[in-house]
């Protein structure tokens, strides 16, 4: 089955989030910076395909 425009730009939509959440996870974690930039780079990457 083929998957429609909206779909795709919905599943990308929703791994942004999953990525916003999981760095959200890290928060109060000791982790170093390059890990919160990297699932903020993630999200955003994911949110422009989402838009596209």
């Amino acid at each position: 089955m083929k998957q429609s425009p909206y779909d795709w730009s919905r599943a990308y939509a929703r791994q942004a989030q999953a990525d916003l959440d999981a760095r959200e996870a890290l928060l109060n974690a000791e982790v170093p910076a390059c890990q919160h930039l990297h699932f903020l780079r993630m999200a955003c990457e994911k949110i422009a395909r989402a838009h596209r």
